[in-house]
């Protein structure tokens, strides 16, 4: 009995002398590479503080990356090595000595280090039978370690004209960029141009307190050829040119002039625009403009289109302003015409100045489709006031080809000719 006491005495002094063995190895082993790797950093010229924040990221890589991928490169077995199939983990991690290198260069410091520098791998010649291979710094931890995360940084974009003028963006029959009538506070960049052609057609009803009689197929008709070009002169300014063919028609005993007809070049226009600096953030956008209008109509043949003889000039101002889901565009202006002299008795004259005032809305689902509502009216002193309602649709064929069409409708008209039914198409190219 005593012999056996003596005997597992014996066994369990020898287990416990293992047991111990091996947890006094097993720190060893597992700080082993850690202490390698703060000893190469050290030899590479890193102080104590920068070590321990090396070791410090690597272990927060470590946590990231370890679902992603490896932490440390994969290696490729020299031929004289057995093949990575032969070899476990880590024996190729053995096998490999992990130097980190400064990437600010030799004379240089780490904590100079403030910005990445690409560092090529390095081959080095083997030691006690090991491959050497050179890895920078933010090779071997993954990212720079002197830089914030960038993932989560907010990119700032510039301001997005789209933003506040959504959908098909044209130019209006006036010669700049706008809806129909209606101008907007919108302006082309620089460089950028159009050049559009419109039809406009109405039928004259009346001329003064004359109306006409349909009954006795009596009719009267106005066509209207206004081709515009706008340019971009600065990303702020633009410039408007309208050339308008115009024609006409009159098949009626109580209209002057009776039965009569005329075609020609309309009276050549020109505007400029300019868009005033607003904050990007701000949803109303504001320009001025002025322009001229030419007379180079023939005034005894186009009388009936509105021709003076006469120059006009005119000045205006636009206020666009976004909504939730639609933008509005107010526009006032002011013309100054010449003072012509009629040769035809009972013939009123366009001596008065007018003015000129639009609403416009306009709404977009799409970037190629455009709904738009319009009240444009003009006071022409003696000449008379009108009133019309437009609503319009501007679609986008492709990038560069736009098509619009508006129904015009008279709410109210006392100048001189009134109409009954007028409609509006044409297209424009962008370039």
């Amino acid at each position: 009995m005593t012999v056996n006491k003596k005997a597992f005495k014996k066994s369990f002094f020898v287990l416990i002398a293992l047991i111990v063995s091996f947890a006094l190895m097993a720190p060893g082993g597992a700080a082993y590479s850690k202490d390698a790797v703060e000893e190469q950093l050290r030899d590479s010229g890193f102080n104590d503080d920068m070590i321990q924040k090396i070791m410090n990221k690597n272990t927060d890589n470590t946590l990231k990356k370890s679902a992603k991928e490896k932490v440390y490169p994969a290696l490729k077995p020299s031929p004289g090595d057995k093949s990575g199939a032969d070899k476990s983990a880590d024996e190729l991690l053995a096998d490999t000595i992990l130097i980190a290198e400064n990437t600010a260069g030799d004379g240089a410091t780490a904590s100079d280090a403030g910005a990445k520098v690409p560092a090529a791998k390095k081959s080095a010649p083997k030691k006690d039978g090991k491959s050497t291979q050179v890895l920078s710094v933010d090779e071997l931890y993954g990212g720079n370690l002197y830089t914030e995360d960038e993932s989560d940084v907010k990119k700032i974009k510039a301001r997005d004209e789209k933003i506040y003028y959504p959908g098909v963006i044209s130019s209006s029959i006036t010669g700049t960029t706008g809806l129909i009538y209606t101008q907007t506070a919108h302006t082309l960049k620089k460089g950028q141009f159009n050049i559009g052609a419109h039809i406009v057609y109405n039928t004259i009803s009346k001329q003064n307190n004359n109306k006409i009689s349909f009954l006795n197929d009596e009719y009267a008709h106005q066509y209207q050829f206004p081709i515009n070009v706008t340019v971009g002169a600065l990303d702020n300014f633009e410039l408007g040119f309208i050339f308008p063919g115009q024609s006409w028609k009159i098949n009626c005993s109580s209209l002057k002039p009776q039965n009569d007809s005329g075609s020609g070049m309309g009276d050549i226009g020109m505007k400029m625009k300019y868009k005033l600096p607003m904050q990007p953030e701000s949803p109303t956008s504001l320009a001025v403009g002025w322009g001229v209008k030419f007379p180079t109509a023939d005034k005894k043949t186009m009388y009936v289109m509105g021709a003076t003889g006469e120059a006009d000039y005119d000045v205006f101002a636009a206020l666009s302003q976004k909504l939730s889901s639609a933008n509005v565009h107010i526009n006032l202006g002011y013309t100054s015409t010449g003072d012509p002299r009629s040769s035809q008795a009972g013939q009123r004259l366009f001596v008065d100045d007018k003015f000129v005032y639009n609403l416009g809305v306009d709404f977009s689902k799409t970037d190629d489709l455009t709904l738009s509502f319009e009240l444009n009216g003009e006071n022409w002193g003696a000449m008379g006031t009108k009133l019309d309602f437009t609503p319009a649709l501007r679609t986008r064929v492709n990038k560069d080809l736009i098509l619009d069409a508006a129904l015009p409708v008279s709410f109210y008209n006392d100048q001189e000719y009134g109409y009954n039914f007028k409609f509006i198409m044409g297209a424009t190219y962008m370039f």
